[in-house]
């Protein structure tokens, strides 16, 4: 199923389910990332600014901090050529989604087709039409989320290709993988927990010694090392997080029995969302997720359910399965946001779990071709 037209199918379907977002406004955090960013109003001369400076977190330039430049300088060209208008700027995300959508499908014909023929198609179908995607779509400063998975998608293939190719070809195909991997990061620092995912595609889906495995592993070393280097030299404002208490209680006083509580119900909470959808929220902060108590019924089952996972996981990797692969990546891409290493704001987000989901919607389809087979 690798012909044009199922690439088309995928393309218009992406825009069929989000076109009708252009007719929306900016939302609140576009307001101080686009709509008044001050580096954006000048357009393309603004770019040189936006990537010597930090991701400005208010209008005035007040707060600022992180680093994210590429988002913010395709608003940039935006401005550029259209002025300030909501109208392009989703157009310009759903545009984004339905590229990603037809390398994701490109991208899983490479790792599955030889084993299941129908997997590509419908995995891609189920991320496509999720509605946990929709706040990365509709919220023109998620595009950052956008920009991110679609280079890491680049860089999986890249890193595929290059393994699969001698000489000039292979060269070729592992500048692809780096120059993807630094726009990968320049779009969204979270962007590193897909960036180690490339490891995992390398190591159940290539014939990869373990030597140029480690060369991948000091290449991406480097490649993180140095934006984070960039990110640190600019100038940027330091938060008590004390301050940040009512985006999450963790960033205030709290046991570790608080952090294993919270993080339980945010994974929990994460799997309900991609299980059963409904409700979704613009905000998961405060007072919205539990910190479950160490005896509570679900945490218990939730350590139990992971617990198990991991425990797994040794037998699943020495035999390269795909259940192994999607469950390390799942686990990887999880992980991260669960508040249990580092907390986040708003303790839980859809975005955080967009490539997560990937090995979700992946997740039991081997089983169920195979039986059909």
């Amino acid at each position: 199923m690798q012909s044009r037209l199922t690439y088309f199918i995928l393309f218009a379907l992406s825009v069929l389910v989000y076109i009708p977002t252009i007719k929306n406004g900016y939302s609140l955090d576009d307001e101080y990332v686009i709509q008044n960013n001050k580096n954006v109003q000048k357009g393309i001369a603004g770019i040189p600014k936006i990537f010597s400076s930090p991701y400005t977190r208010t209008y005035d330039g007040a707060r600022s901090s992180g680093y994210r430049p590429l988002p913010v300088a395709v608003g940039a060209i935006e401005y550029q050529f259209f002025g300030e208008n909501p109208a392009v700027s989703h157009a310009v995300n759903v545009l984004l989604y339905a590229i990603s959508i037809v390398l994701l499908y490109y991208f899983l014909q490479l790792i599955f087709a030889s084993n299941y023929v129908l997997l590509p198609f419908i995995a891609t179908l189920l991320f496509l039409f999720h509605p946990i995607h929709s706040e990365i779509v509709i919220n023109v400063k998620s595009r950052d989320e956008l920009l991110a998975f679609l280079f890491a998608i680049i860089t999986w293939v890249a890193a595929i290709k290059t393994s699969k190719y001698t000489g000039k070809m292979r060269w070729g195909w592992a500048a692809v993988g780096c120059f993807s991997a630094l726009l990968c990061m320049f779009s969204n620092p979270v962007s590193i927990v897909m960036l180690a995912l490339t490891l995992l595609v390398l190591y159940f889906f290539t014939n990869i010694s373990w030597i140029r495995l480690s060369l991948v592993v000091v290449s991406l070393f480097a490649l993180i090392r140095t934006f984070d280097f960039i990110g640190k030299s600019m100038k940027q404002e330091r938060i008590n997080q004390l301050s940040l208490v009512w985006e999450n209680p963790l960033y205030g006083p709290h046991t570790f029995a608080d952090v294993l509580g919270l993080s339980a119900a945010s994974l929990i909470k994460y799997i309900s969302l991609l299980v059963v959808p409904y409700p979704l929220s613009h905000y998961y902060g405060y007072n919205q997720i539990p910190i479950y108590a160490l005896s509570h019924p679900l945490h218990i089952a939730c350590w139990l359910l992971f617990g198990s996972w991991q425990y797994g996981l040794p037998r699943a990797m020495r035999g390269k399965t795909t259940v192994g692969f999607i469950l390390c990546f799942f686990l990887l891409g999880i992980l991260p946001f669960s508040n249990l290493l580092k907390y986040g704001p708003g303790i839980v987000a859809e975005r955080w779990a967009y490539s997560a989901s990937l090995a979700f919607f992946v997740w039991g389809l081997p089983w169920s071709y195979c039986t059909l087979q």
